[in-house]
């Protein structure tokens, strides 16, 4: 009752505030996540005893914020339980946070990475708080419906994960809520603990050193030509959650943000139209799978006519190809701002490819035949001429015209 008095009022008495957030507080005990949803009315209430000099009697402004938590009151309090005792603890991670990124550990599986731009300016406290959320969301699969225990180096993400939140600082308090979301929508139970940092060497150490000098990100502008071209892929194939093109996207290791961890372990086929731009030296073995698995997609690839995997590649394609000429910052790493070390000789096809063979064949029909017979006798080989004049190239006699995306 006194939560709806409240939240029907525009202004309040600091007094009348005081009361409803301390009969709250009362019932912390037998309500589960309470104190996910008082901190916008303590912080609310401890600025207007600062502006008014702690004078209780002064009136205050009802926010919208407090609004929403007065009447997560209203809507849940009847039907929350608080339960005495838990289910054992199953899984233990360690956490840790550096100025460079963050790092997890659990068993023997090691992950982290770096931070973003935005992320890099934050707090120490909050990237700590932000290495826990990550390592929970990254390892997800082995986490749902599990009582977990997080170890970190830093009290203030300690505290803030057992009390569910703090006033102190807002951006804690606010991932702390987020960890907590997470949670409970995967029936987690959370348990925080310090640790010495001299006893989380591993997630200090994963931390700091990464393996991500193939995460290269193709210019968005470019990106945005190419669906434009060809439509939005459904799932970027080889990607983090810094150099992803699209919401939904496969990460070679766990990540926060990945819906599918390792490309090679799921059937392409039942992705929809999926969008492939994986380091060099797996391309072959992604035009095999796509070829095996029968999927469709857009692939992206250097024009290097001389790789073994090239002619399979044109053997797939639904769609004249496109390239992409040299542009200056069009590989560039996400985080370290770098550009791709071989930019200025790097050209980049661009092609719509299908590992049907129906689909193969009628794009070639749709082709002129190749009359160009080197020494006037008929190719013995299925592909000739490759790209001799840099525009065109030759797939079972047919002549497979390239288009240009970005002109200098």
């Amino acid at each position: 009752m006194a939560c709806k008095t409240l939240a029907k009022k525009c202004t309040s008495s600091i007094r009348e505030v005081a009361k409803v957030i301390g009969l709250i507080v009362a019932s912390f005990s037998a309500v589960e996540y309470g104190k996910l949803h008082y901190r916008q009315l303590e912080q609310a209430k401890s600025r207007a005893l600062s502006v008014n000099k702690g004078n209780f009697d002064a009136f205050m402004t009802i926010t919208m914020e407090m609004r929403t938590e007065l009447h997560w009151w209203i809507e849940h309090v009847d039907t929350q339980i608080r339960q005495i005792s838990r289910k054992p603890i199953s899984v233990e991670i360690f956490t840790d946070a550096s100025a460079l990124g963050w790092g997890a550990k659990m068993g023997d599986c090691q992950i982290g990475g770096r931070w973003s731009c935005e992320e890099a300016s934050y707090h120490i406290n909050t990237l700590e708080m932000l290495a826990i959320f990550h390592a929970l969301r990254a390892l997800k699969d082995n986490v749902c419906g599990r009582h977990v225990k997080i170890y970190s180096d830093n009290s203030t993400a300690v505290a803030y994960i057992n009390n569910m939140g703090g006033v102190k600082s807002s951006s804690c308090n606010n991932v702390s809520g987020d960890i907590w979301e997470f949670c409970i929508e995967n029936d987690i139970w959370l348990t925080c603990a310090h640790i010495a940092g001299s006893s989380n060497t591993d997630a200090d150490r994963a931390s700091r050193n990464f393996n991500d000098k193939h995460e290269w990100q193709l210019d968005s502008s470019i990106f945005g030509h190419i669906c434009e071209h060809w439509g939005v892929p459904d799932i970027d194939l080889f990607a983090s959650r810094l150099n992803r093109q699209l919401q939904k996207f496969c990460s070679w290791r766990p990540d926060p943000d990945s819906a599918i961890v390792d490309a090679f372990t799921v059937s392409w086929n039942n992705l929809g139209n999926v969008y492939i731009f994986p380091p060099f030296s797996l391309m072959g073995r992604c035009l095999q799978k796509i070829r095996e698995e029968k999927a469709r997609g857009i692939v992206l690839a250097p024009l290097w006519i001389t790789q073994p995997w090239f002619p399979r590649l044109m053997e797939l394609l639904v769609d004249n190809p496109v390239i992409i000429r040299k542009k200056k910052g069009l590989l560039v790493h996400p985080t370290l701002k770098v550009r791709h070390p071989l930019e200025d000789k790097l050209k980049i096809v661009v092609c719509k490819v299908s590992g049907e063979p129906l689909e193969n064949e009628a794009f070639r029909k749709r082709l002129p035949t190749s009359l160009c017979h080197l020494g006037n006798q008929a190719p013995k080989s299925s592909t000739v001429h490759s790209l001799t004049d840099g525009f065109h190239t030759v797939v079972k006699n047919k002549l497979i015209s390239f288009q240009h995306l970005w002109k200098k």
